[in-house]
Order: structure tokens, then C-alpha cells, then sequence
């Protein structure tokens, strides 16, 4: 990975020229569990969380994804967002999965 520390290019009135300019109506559910001693956790406003940081904050630390398929940044020591190039992005309206024991 490369590291980086970056400001966001910014326009007249201060705003970041890169960022949407709110985020409303964002919810996300997911829920983890990938082995029978792990329990799931539910995270229904991760997405609007990072989305408010990036509106928020103009500092980030960044790192290059192996490859250059995208890139990581941490707003903070547990807000992460992930970016992928347009190349290797997997676009799907819905997935419905499930396990029942």
C-alpha cells in the first residue's frame, strides 16, 4: 500500500469541489457473520457516517489498494471508506442472501 496524506481541492466557498453536497435518506443494513462463534452486527448508518465525514472533514490518510483498483481513506481510527476505480466496481440493485442453522 502507499500512504498518503491529502487536502481536498476546495472551491469558492469552501466546500469541497469532489463531495455530494448532503446525504439524505441514506441507510444501509448489513449484517456479518461469516462463522458459526462470530455474531452478526447490524450497521444501518455506516454509509451516512463516512458520507458526514467527508463533508466534514478536509484532512484524510489514504492508501493505494494493491493493483490500483481503488483507494482507502481513514477519517479517523474507526471511519474507513473504501473507493474502487470505476473499473472494478460491482454494480447490484439487491442481494438477498441467508444461512439458518
Amino acid at each position: 500500500m502507499t500512504k498518503s496524506f491529502q487536502h481536498l481541492p476546495l472551491d469558492d466557498n469552501g466546500k469541497s469541489s469532489e463531495r455530494p453536497e448532503h446525504c439524505t435518506n441514506a441507510s444501509t443494513h448489513v449484517t456479518l457473520g461469516t462463522r458459526r462463534d462470530v455474531t452478526p452486527v447490524q450497521a444501518k448508518y455506516d454509509v451516512q457516517t463516512v458520507v458526514n465525514y467527508e463533508l466534514s472533514s478536509h484532512v484524510f490518510e489514504e492508501h493505494t489498494l494493491q493493483g490500483d483498483i481503488g483507494t482507502v481513506r481513514k477519517y479517523s481510527d474507526n471511519i474507513w471508506a473504501v473507493y474502487f476505480n470505476e473499473d472494478h466496481v460491482v454494480k447490484v440493485p439487491v442481494i438477498f442472501s441467508g444461512y439458518y442453522d
